[in-house]
Protein backbone atom coordinates (compact mmCIF):
# COMPACT_ATOMS: atom_id res chain seq x y z
CA UNK A 1 0.00 0.00 0.00
CA UNK A 2 2.92 2.34 0.82
CA UNK A 3 4.51 1.75 -2.39
CA UNK A 4 1.24 2.04 -4.64
CA UNK A 5 0.83 5.52 -2.36
CA UNK A 6 4.68 6.70 -3.32
CA UNK A 7 4.06 5.75 -6.55
CA UNK A 8 1.38 8.08 -7.22
CA UNK A 9 2.87 10.94 -4.86
CA UNK A 10 5.61 10.90 -7.74
CA UNK A 11 3.04 10.64 -10.43
CA UNK A 12 1.90 13.86 -9.08
CA UNK A 13 4.99 15.56 -8.55
CA UNK A 14 6.01 14.48 -12.05
CA UNK A 15 2.41 16.34 -13.44
CA UNK A 16 3.10 19.40 -11.08
CA UNK A 17 6.67 19.87 -12.33
CA UNK A 18 5.70 19.69 -16.16
CA UNK A 19 2.77 21.72 -15.80
CA UNK A 20 5.32 24.60 -13.66
CA UNK A 21 8.11 24.19 -16.80
CA UNK A 22 5.00 24.88 -19.00
CA UNK A 23 3.76 28.25 -17.53
CA UNK A 24 7.47 29.05 -17.02
CA UNK A 25 7.31 28.82 -21.19
CA UNK A 26 4.69 30.83 -21.21
CA UNK A 27 5.51 33.42 -19.21
CA UNK A 28 8.64 34.02 -21.01
CA UNK A 29 6.42 33.87 -24.31
CA UNK A 30 4.29 36.79 -22.78
CA UNK A 31 7.29 38.95 -21.68
CA UNK A 32 8.58 38.36 -25.71
CA UNK A 33 11.91 36.67 -24.16
CA UNK A 34 11.13 34.34 -27.60
CA UNK A 35 14.37 32.83 -27.46
CA UNK A 36 13.85 31.81 -23.29
CA UNK A 37 10.85 30.55 -24.49
CA UNK A 38 12.07 28.24 -27.09
CA UNK A 39 14.28 26.49 -24.28
CA UNK A 40 11.99 25.99 -21.99
CA UNK A 41 9.20 24.45 -24.24
CA UNK A 42 12.18 22.55 -25.40
CA UNK A 43 12.98 21.78 -21.61
CA UNK A 44 8.91 20.67 -20.96
CA UNK A 45 8.62 18.67 -24.57
CA UNK A 46 12.25 16.73 -23.34
CA UNK A 47 10.59 15.91 -20.13
CA UNK A 48 7.32 14.87 -21.54
CA UNK A 49 8.88 12.36 -23.59
CA UNK A 50 6.79 9.84 -24.73
CA UNK A 51 4.59 10.01 -22.10
CA UNK A 52 1.88 11.74 -23.70
CA UNK A 53 -0.96 10.30 -21.74
CA UNK A 54 -3.75 12.96 -20.73
CA UNK A 55 -1.63 15.97 -21.91
CA UNK A 56 -2.67 16.45 -25.68
CA UNK A 57 -3.94 19.82 -24.39
CA UNK A 58 -0.67 20.66 -23.11
CA UNK A 59 1.25 19.06 -25.29
CA UNK A 60 -0.14 21.01 -28.31
CA UNK A 61 -0.04 24.45 -26.96
CA UNK A 62 4.11 23.61 -26.23
CA UNK A 63 4.12 22.64 -29.96
CA UNK A 64 2.68 26.10 -30.94
CA UNK A 65 4.43 28.33 -28.21
CA UNK A 66 7.50 26.58 -29.51
CA UNK A 67 6.67 27.26 -33.07
CA UNK A 68 5.54 30.62 -33.24
CA UNK A 69 8.50 31.43 -30.72
CA UNK A 70 10.60 30.09 -33.99
CA UNK A 71 8.65 32.63 -36.54
CA UNK A 72 9.44 35.57 -34.12
CA UNK A 73 13.24 35.00 -34.08
CA UNK A 74 13.23 34.15 -37.30
CA UNK A 75 14.04 30.39 -37.33
CA UNK A 76 11.51 29.72 -40.11
CA UNK A 77 12.58 26.57 -41.39
CA UNK A 78 13.00 25.14 -37.59
CA UNK A 79 8.92 26.01 -36.45
CA UNK A 80 7.38 24.25 -39.06
CA UNK A 81 7.12 20.71 -37.88
CA UNK A 82 6.43 21.79 -34.27
CA UNK A 83 3.45 23.83 -35.92
CA UNK A 84 2.37 20.61 -37.79
CA UNK A 85 2.53 19.08 -35.00
CA UNK A 86 0.07 21.74 -32.78
CA UNK A 87 -2.24 21.05 -35.61
CA UNK A 88 -2.40 17.54 -35.66
CA UNK A 89 -2.93 17.78 -31.57
CA UNK A 90 -5.60 20.02 -31.96
CA UNK A 91 -4.24 23.17 -30.81
CA UNK A 92 -7.72 25.18 -29.80
CA UNK A 93 -6.55 28.11 -31.89
CA UNK A 94 -5.50 26.89 -35.42
CA UNK A 95 -5.48 30.05 -37.15
CA UNK A 96 -2.97 31.62 -35.17
CA UNK A 97 -0.94 28.17 -35.82
CA UNK A 98 -2.13 28.23 -39.68
CA UNK A 99 -1.09 31.89 -40.04
CA UNK A 100 2.63 31.21 -38.66
CA UNK A 101 3.22 28.49 -40.45
CA UNK A 102 1.72 30.16 -43.55
CA UNK A 103 4.94 32.99 -42.43
CA UNK A 104 7.31 30.38 -42.47
CA UNK A 105 6.32 28.80 -45.77
CA UNK A 106 6.57 31.69 -47.27
CA UNK A 107 10.11 32.46 -46.00
CA UNK A 108 11.74 28.99 -46.88
CA UNK A 109 10.43 29.94 -50.42
CA UNK A 110 6.88 27.47 -50.64
CA UNK A 111 4.62 29.66 -51.18
CA UNK A 112 1.73 27.42 -52.17
CA UNK A 113 1.67 25.72 -48.90
CA UNK A 114 1.78 29.15 -47.29
CA UNK A 115 -1.36 30.31 -49.64
CA UNK A 116 -3.27 27.21 -48.35
CA UNK A 117 -2.41 28.19 -44.57
CA UNK A 118 -3.17 31.54 -44.55
CA UNK A 119 -6.51 30.47 -46.47
CA UNK A 120 -7.28 27.77 -43.62
CA UNK A 121 -6.23 30.69 -41.04
CA UNK A 122 -9.26 32.89 -42.58
CA UNK A 123 -11.76 29.74 -42.23
CA UNK A 124 -11.03 29.32 -39.12
CA UNK A 125 -11.87 33.19 -38.28
CA UNK A 126 -8.70 35.25 -38.52
CA UNK A 127 -9.84 38.68 -39.53
CA UNK A 128 -6.75 40.90 -38.26
CA UNK A 129 -5.52 42.54 -41.33
CA UNK A 130 -2.83 44.69 -39.83
CA UNK A 131 -1.22 41.44 -38.92
CA UNK A 132 -1.04 41.09 -42.95
CA UNK A 133 1.25 44.10 -42.67
CA UNK A 134 4.12 41.53 -40.71
CA UNK A 135 7.72 41.72 -43.26
CA UNK A 136 7.05 37.66 -43.51
CA UNK A 137 4.24 38.70 -46.38
CA UNK A 138 6.50 41.04 -48.31
CA UNK A 139 7.62 38.69 -51.08
CA UNK A 140 4.00 37.84 -51.74
CA UNK A 141 1.92 40.99 -51.09
CA UNK A 142 1.50 41.81 -54.78
CA UNK A 143 -0.02 38.49 -55.81
CA UNK A 144 -3.42 38.14 -56.62
CA UNK A 145 -3.72 35.33 -54.28
CA UNK A 146 -2.68 37.74 -51.58
CA UNK A 147 -5.55 40.23 -52.83
CA UNK A 148 -7.85 37.48 -52.85
CA UNK A 149 -7.24 36.75 -49.57
CA UNK A 150 -7.47 40.16 -48.04
CA UNK A 151 -10.91 40.22 -50.12
CA UNK A 152 -12.27 37.19 -48.34
CA UNK A 153 -11.61 38.78 -44.73
CA UNK A 154 -12.46 42.55 -45.99
CA UNK A 155 -16.25 40.04 -46.83
CA UNK A 156 -15.88 38.47 -43.38
CA UNK A 157 -15.37 41.82 -42.04
CA UNK A 158 -18.26 43.43 -43.86
CA UNK A 159 -20.63 41.31 -45.11
CA UNK A 160 -22.59 44.16 -47.05
CA UNK A 161 -20.42 45.76 -49.28
CA UNK A 162 -20.55 42.45 -51.16
CA UNK A 163 -24.20 41.28 -50.92
CA UNK A 164 -25.61 43.30 -53.80
CA UNK A 165 -29.16 43.74 -51.43
CA UNK A 166 -27.03 46.53 -49.51
CA UNK A 167 -26.06 48.20 -52.50
CA UNK A 168 -29.53 49.07 -54.23
CA UNK A 169 -29.07 52.53 -53.08
CA UNK A 170 -26.37 53.68 -53.40
CA UNK A 171 -27.47 55.92 -56.42
CA UNK A 172 -28.16 58.32 -53.96
CA UNK A 173 -25.16 58.38 -51.99
CA UNK A 174 -23.23 61.82 -52.48
CA UNK A 175 -22.71 65.02 -51.61
CA UNK A 176 -26.39 66.87 -53.10
CA UNK A 177 -27.64 70.48 -53.78
CA UNK A 178 -31.45 70.40 -53.62
CA UNK A 179 -33.64 72.06 -56.49
CA UNK A 180 -37.18 72.19 -56.66
CA UNK A 181 -38.83 74.23 -59.86
CA UNK A 182 -34.94 75.22 -60.84
CA UNK A 183 -34.50 76.62 -57.12
CA UNK A 184 -32.37 75.62 -54.69
CA UNK A 185 -34.07 74.58 -51.34
CA UNK A 186 -31.04 72.79 -49.47
CA UNK A 187 -28.58 70.47 -49.48
CA UNK A 188 -28.24 67.20 -48.87
CA UNK A 189 -24.85 65.22 -47.06
CA UNK A 190 -25.42 61.54 -48.01
CA UNK A 191 -23.22 58.80 -47.44
CA UNK A 192 -22.83 55.07 -46.64
CA UNK A 193 -21.63 54.10 -43.25
CA UNK A 194 -21.78 51.08 -40.75
CA UNK A 195 -19.63 48.61 -43.47
CA UNK A 196 -21.88 48.99 -46.05
CA UNK A 197 -24.82 47.90 -44.04
CA UNK A 198 -26.60 51.67 -43.99
CA UNK A 199 -26.63 55.21 -46.27
CA UNK A 200 -27.04 58.05 -43.71
CA UNK A 201 -28.73 61.24 -44.99
CA UNK A 202 -28.31 64.75 -43.25
CA UNK A 203 -30.95 67.11 -44.76
CA UNK A 204 -30.88 71.05 -43.81
CA UNK A 205 -32.73 74.02 -45.93
CA UNK A 206 -31.93 77.98 -46.05
CA UNK A 207 -32.97 80.29 -45.54
CA UNK A 208 -35.51 77.99 -43.44
CA UNK A 209 -34.00 76.72 -40.22
CA UNK A 210 -34.87 73.53 -40.75
CA UNK A 211 -32.79 70.37 -41.12
CA UNK A 212 -33.29 66.40 -40.89
CA UNK A 213 -31.84 62.97 -40.42
CA UNK A 214 -32.49 59.52 -42.03
CA UNK A 215 -30.85 56.24 -41.47
CA UNK A 216 -31.38 53.60 -44.53
CA UNK A 217 -31.04 50.14 -44.36
CA UNK A 218 -31.84 46.77 -46.12
CA UNK A 219 -33.55 44.46 -43.67
CA UNK A 220 -32.66 40.73 -44.34
CA UNK A 221 -35.67 39.73 -42.23
CA UNK A 222 -37.98 41.21 -44.47
CA UNK A 223 -35.63 41.42 -47.59
CA UNK A 224 -36.82 45.05 -47.76
CA UNK A 225 -35.09 48.40 -47.42
CA UNK A 226 -36.27 50.69 -44.49
CA UNK A 227 -36.03 54.60 -43.96
CA UNK A 228 -36.22 56.35 -40.79
CA UNK A 229 -36.60 59.98 -40.68
CA UNK A 230 -36.35 62.37 -37.95
CA UNK A 231 -36.96 66.17 -38.72
CA UNK A 232 -36.33 69.44 -36.60
CA UNK A 233 -40.11 70.21 -36.85
CA UNK A 234 -41.04 66.95 -34.90
CA UNK A 235 -41.80 65.16 -38.26
CA UNK A 236 -40.72 61.20 -38.03
CA UNK A 237 -41.50 58.60 -40.57
CA UNK A 238 -40.41 54.96 -41.39
CA UNK A 239 -40.49 54.53 -45.17
CA UNK A 240 -40.56 50.62 -46.14
CA UNK A 241 -39.71 49.88 -49.70
CA UNK A 242 -42.70 48.41 -51.75
CA UNK A 243 -40.51 48.34 -55.07
CA UNK A 244 -36.83 48.80 -56.25
CA UNK A 245 -35.31 48.23 -59.51
CA UNK A 246 -31.84 49.28 -61.56
CA UNK A 247 -31.31 53.13 -60.00
CA UNK A 248 -35.55 53.16 -58.62
CA UNK A 249 -36.55 52.77 -54.95
CA UNK A 250 -40.17 53.04 -53.76
CA UNK A 251 -41.24 53.58 -50.46
CA UNK A 252 -44.58 54.03 -48.51
CA UNK A 253 -45.17 55.30 -45.10
CA UNK A 254 -48.09 56.11 -42.51
CA UNK A 255 -47.61 59.55 -41.41
CA UNK A 256 -50.06 62.16 -39.21
CA UNK A 257 -50.93 65.15 -40.99
CA UNK A 258 -51.11 68.45 -39.04
CA UNK A 259 -54.32 67.85 -37.59
CA UNK A 260 -53.39 63.98 -36.35
CA UNK A 261 -55.00 62.14 -38.86
CA UNK A 262 -53.27 59.27 -40.40
CA UNK A 263 -51.83 60.08 -43.98
CA UNK A 264 -50.40 57.56 -46.41
CA UNK A 265 -46.98 58.57 -48.10
CA UNK A 266 -45.58 57.91 -51.23
CA UNK A 267 -41.76 58.54 -51.69
CA UNK A 268 -39.87 57.18 -55.10
CA UNK A 269 -36.03 58.19 -55.93
CA UNK A 270 -35.22 57.63 -59.26
CA UNK A 271 -31.58 57.97 -61.05
CA UNK A 272 -31.26 59.98 -64.22
CA UNK A 273 -27.91 58.34 -65.49
CA UNK A 274 -27.35 60.97 -68.09
CA UNK A 275 -27.47 63.69 -65.96
CA UNK A 276 -26.17 62.29 -62.92
CA UNK A 277 -29.03 63.76 -60.78
CA UNK A 278 -31.58 61.97 -58.22
CA UNK A 279 -35.44 62.51 -58.45
CA UNK A 280 -37.24 62.92 -55.46
CA UNK A 281 -40.88 62.26 -55.57
CA UNK A 282 -43.59 62.67 -52.61
CA UNK A 283 -46.81 62.33 -52.92
CA UNK A 284 -49.73 62.09 -49.88
CA UNK A 285 -53.10 60.28 -49.77
CA UNK A 286 -55.79 60.51 -47.15
CA UNK A 287 -58.08 58.06 -48.67
CA UNK A 288 -56.05 55.01 -48.07
CA UNK A 289 -54.14 55.30 -51.29
CA UNK A 290 -57.32 55.45 -54.16
CA UNK A 291 -55.73 59.19 -54.95
CA UNK A 292 -53.13 61.01 -54.46
CA UNK A 293 -51.51 64.44 -54.40
CA UNK A 294 -47.70 65.57 -54.96
CA UNK A 295 -46.20 67.16 -51.73
CA UNK A 296 -42.89 67.25 -53.36
CA UNK A 297 -40.83 67.38 -56.21
CA UNK A 298 -36.76 67.78 -56.12
CA UNK A 299 -34.06 67.40 -57.80
CA UNK A 300 -30.54 66.10 -56.36
CA UNK A 301 -27.56 67.84 -57.85
CA UNK A 302 -24.15 66.86 -57.55
CA UNK A 303 -22.53 69.92 -55.12
CA UNK A 304 -19.20 71.96 -56.97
Amino acid sequence: MKSILCLFMLFGWCVHSFSQDLNAAKTAFQNQDYAQAISLYNAYLDQVGEDTLGKGVELAEAYNGLGVSMVLTGLYEAAIPYLLKALTLNFSVPNQTNLNLAKAYFQTHQPDKGFICLNNAVDNGFVNLQKLNDKEFDDVRDSTAFSAIKDKIMQRIYPCLSDSSYNKFDFWVGDWEVFVNDQKVGDSHITKEDGGCAIHEYYSTKPNPYSGHSINYYNPMDKKWHQNWVGSSGDVSHFVEISSGYGVMDFMADNLDVSGQIKKTRMTFTYDVVQGTVRQYIQDSRDGGITWTAVFDGEYRVKE
